[in-house]
C-alpha cells in the first residue's frame, strides 16, 4: 500500500511541529531535560498494564529468554505514551501532558510488538521443552482450582491423557523436571511429600493478579543498554 500525498504532508507538517519543540535550561543557562507529567487516570492505566507485563513474565512456561524483551516493553510503554502525547499536544496545541487515550494506544502498540516477538523468538525455537511443560502444568492446575496432590504416576497418566506437550519419558523424570520448573517459578510450587511410606508430590499455582509485582533489580538491570541519560522528554507522575 502506498502512501498517498496528503498523507505525506501531514506527517511532514508532524515532524516539523515536533522539531521545533525546545528543550528547557537550567540555572547556568544549559539544556535539561522537560518534565511532561501524567495525569492521574493516564498514571492508573499506565501503573497497570506495566504491572501486567511484568506478572506475564512470571507465568509457568513463560519462555527465559524473552523475559528480557518484556523488561524493555514496560520501558517502550513510557516514551511511546510520551511520543503520542507530543504528537497530540503539537497537533491539537494542547498543553503536554500525558492522557489516559496516548497510554492506551501505547499499550497496542506493545501488544503488536509482543505478538512478533513471540513469532520471530518461535521461529527461532527458543521455547524449550521444559518451557512447554511448564505452561500445560500451569492450564491442569488451574483446571483443578489452582491445586494437585498425588504419586508421580497418577500425574504423569493425567498429564498424559490430556496429550500435554513436552512430557518427560516416565513418571521419574517428570517429577525431577516439575520440581525443575517449581525451582525457578515465582507462581508454580511443586513439592515432594510423604505420609508414612507413601510419598507423592504437592502442585500449586498461586495467583499472579494479587498484589502489585513491582520491577525486580535483574528485569531494571536488562534495559541499561538502552537507556539515554540526554532524552529531552521524561514522564513525570502527578497525583
Amino acid at each position: 500500500m502506498e502512501i498517498g500525498p496528503d498523507t505525506e504532508a501531514e506527517y511532514a507538517g508532524l515532524y516539523a511541529k515536533l522539531s521545533s519543540l525546545r528543550m528547557a535550561e537550567d540555572e547556568i543557562g544549559q539544556e535539561a531535560p522537560n518534565i511532561v507529567p501524567m495525569s492521574r487516570e493516564a498514571r492508573r492505566l499506565f501503573k497497570k498494564i506495566h504491572d501486567e507485563i511484568g506478572r506475564e513474565t512470571l507465568e509457568p512456561g513463560f519462555p527465559l529468554r524473552l523475559q528480557g524483551v518484556w523488561a524493555k516493553m514496560r520501558g517502550y510503554l513510557a516514551r511511546i505514551s510520551l511520543i503520542l502525547a507530543l504528537c497530540r499536544s503539537v497537533q491539537d496545541e494542547q498543553p503536554e501532558q500525558v492522557e489516559e487515550e496516548d497510554v492506551k494506544k501505547a499499550a497496542r502498540i506493545i501488544a503488536y510488538f509482543k505478538a512478533h516477538a513471540r513469532r520471530v523468538y518461535g521461529e527461532l525455537r527458543v521455547t524449550t521443552p521444559e518451557d512447554l511443560l511448564a505452561g500445560e502444568i500451569s492450564k491442569f492446575l488451574r483446571d483443578h482450582g489452582g491445586q494437585w496432590s498425588g504419586s508421580a504416576t497418577e500425574l504423569y497418566e493425567a498429564l498424559a491423557k490430556r496429550e500435554v506437550q513436552g512430557l518427560p519419558e516416565n513418571a521419574d523424570w517428570l517429577t525431577r523436571v516439575a520440581l525443575s520448573i517449581g525451582d525457578r517459578s515465582e507462581l508454580l510450587t511443586v513439592e515432594k511429600k510423604r505420609t508414612g511410606r507413601k510419598r507423592f508430590l504437592k502442585l500449586s499455582l498461586k495467583n499472579g493478579d494479587t498484589g502489585v509485582i513491582g520491577v525486580t533489580r535483574r528485569e531494571a538491570g536488562s534495559d541499561t543498554s538502552d537507556t539515554n541519560d540526554a532524552n529531552p522528554k521524561e514522564i513525570k507522575w502527578i497525583d
